[in-house]
Formats: C-alpha cells, structure tokens, sequence
C-alpha cells in the first residue's frame, strides 16, 4: 500500500512539472509575439490617400507611414527591431531620421536600398515609457515594366539537369540585371532625402493683417502711440511640398519695429502644426509637430494680440514692411494723429 502511495506522489509531482514548463513555456511564446515596437506600416501616395498593395503597379505611392510605440514594453538604450518594407516598393537610396516624442529625440530609424528598416533607440527613451510616434519612408513602385517576364526567378534556376548551362547562365545574368535596375535609383528620378530637425532659413510667410482686436479695420488717423490701442496681428505662413524639415523644427523672424507686446505670448499654430512664442524684444518663433511630416500643401496662421510702441520713433507717418515668400514686401501705411 506505501509502495503505490510513494509511486502515485511521484507520478504526480512529474506531471505537475512537465505542466508547468509546458505553461511557461507557451506564455513566453506569446510574449514575443506581442512585443513589436512597430505597430503600422501604411502605403500612401503624395495625397496622403492610403493604398493597397494591389493598388501598386498603377497607383504609384511614394510614403511608407511608419508607427511606433514602446508602451509596454522594455525598451532602453540601445534597443533595436528590424523590418522590411512591404514587397512591390523599393528604395531609391539609404534613408535615416529621428525618433521623437513630444519634442524629445528617443531614438533614430535607418532604411536602406535593400528594403531593411531599422529602429535604433537611446537612453532618452527609458525617461518616456508610452513614448510614440510616426515617420515616412519615401519610395517608388515597381512598375510592371520593371517585372521580369517570367513569374518568379526560382522557375529560371531549377532546370538543373539541362545541360545547356549557357543558357542558364544568361538566365541568371538577366535576373541580376533586373535585380540591380529594381534597387539602383533611375537616373530621370527625383529622390526625397529623410526629414531633418533644423532651424528653417527660407521665409515662410505668404501674408500679413493688421487690424483692430475685433477684427475691424484700422481708423485713419490711429490715435497717437502714446494712447493704448490694442491690435491684432495675422500672420500666414506655409511650407513647400517636397520640404524635408522634421517635427521640432523652428522658424524665427521679427514683429515690425511698430509693434510690441509687454509679456511673452505663447499658443498653438493655426492648422495644428506646432507652437509659436513671442517674447517682449518681439521675435516670434514658430516650433513645428510631427503633422508637417504627414501632410501636404501644409498651410496655417498666428494670430496675436499686440500694441503700437509707445516709445516709437520716426514722427506720425509710419510704414510697415513685411517680408514674404519670393522676395516680396508686404507694406501698411500708419497715419498717427499729433499728441
């Protein structure tokens, strides 16, 4: 009776072991399923319009929208994951850019020509554990013409037993030169080169407004500076379309010398792109988001609320000059009544 007790404890404890690895062994398993910091790759065509990957061979995209996010997950510096881009779209060239969440730089992606993405992060992610984000990729089609004739290369090099190796020689070379014509960038072709945080020096302005606060035109004359009268500015601004700035990029310029605020001012960019400051000396700065890296025809406005300066100088007839995009000026003439 002990003897069968002992053997039926024994058999028992085995069981539960062999179960429990089994168990670990399956929730590991899916552990690593789970943990992608990739979380979307989306095909796009230079409307932003997304595509699928039948639509290829007409449709012609050029972005690859790539999503991130280390939310629950143990990312920390150095941490790296890979992947390639979906099949009937190549890369021109090697492309590289930053990961950045909230204006903070946690990470870098770089892609290269054979299709092979990867995502490299720093320390600056381990601070930011539901860090995110998005980045493009351009690319092109590979258009039927650029297709080999016959379906598929394995077809071209299984003939093994036929003895005219010649021919399966030439066959091989022409695959290889359809290989290098799909991966080298086309000479009449215009590649897009990796958005870049910088400090934007081309102007950006398209127009300027000065008007009342309610939004009134301004009275002739305008009482004298030394009388308060307080004013609306509007600025608008835009970006070109094949711009290669990145999210946390700034554009900086001056308030005419006509016009002052007493305490910085700061908001959001009409259009949702990103945050502007003035500050008392009257620099105004524009701070873009990652939305200038998603959209096209991208377009917004400031609007601010400023006074004339008291202490201005130069007598009662005043003209505003504002520079806009393609060396204009726009002018605004100020007629001030006698103190």
């Amino acid at each position: 009776m002990n003897k069968k007790l002992s053997f039926l404890l024994v058999f028992l404890l085995f069981y539960q072991t062999i179960a429990s690895s089994l168990v670990f062994s399956a929730e590991n398993d899916a552990e690593e399923l789970e943990q992608s910091i990739v979380t979307a790759v989306t095909i796009t065509d230079d409307e932003g319009n997304v595509l699928n990957i039948a639509d290829i061979p007409t449709a012609s995209p050029e972005n690859i929208q790539v999503d991130w996010s280390v939310k629950d997950i143990d990312v920390t510096e150095g941490t790296t994951e890979s992947f390639t881009i979906p099949s009937g779209l190549y890369l021109e060239k090697e492309q590289t850019g930053s990961l950045t969440y909230e204006e903070i730089e946690v990470g870098t992606f770089q892609a290269s020509i054979d299709g092979n993405v990867e995502l490299i992060f720093y320390k600056e992610v381990e601070e930011h554990a539901n860090a995110n984000g998005t980045f493009l990729l351009k690319a092109s089609a590979v258009t039927e013409s650029d297709q080999p004739e016959e379906p598929s290369e394995p077809e071209d090099k299984e003939p093994v037993e036929n003895e005219e190796k010649p021919l399966d020689k030439k066959n091989r070379s022409a695959s290889e030169e359809q290989e290098e014509e799909t991966t080298q960038p086309k000479k009449d072709q215009t590649v897009q080169s990796s958005f870049t945080k910088t400090e934007i020096k081309e102007n950006l302005i398209t127009d300027f407004e000065l008007t009342l606060r309610d939004g009134s035109p301004l009275p002739d004359p305008l009482p004298h500076p030394s009388e308060e009268l307080e004013l609306k500015v509007h600025y608008d601004f835009a970006l070109p379309n094949d711009h290669e700035y990145a999210a946390g990029s700034t554009f900086t310029f001056q308030l005419p010398e006509q016009l002052t605020v007493y305490n910085m001012v700061t908001g959001e960019l009409g259009g949702d792109y990103g945050q502007y400051e003035v500050t008392t000396d009257g620099t105004v700065t524009f701070t873009f988001n990652k939305n200038i890296e998603l959209k096209s025809d991208i377009t917004g406005y400031l609007e601010v609320y400023s006074v004339i300066d008291k202490y201005l100088e130069g007598g009662t007839e005043q003209t505003i000059k504002v520079p806009i995009r393609e060396d204009e000026v726009k002018e605004i003439d100020l007629h001030f009544e006698s103190k």
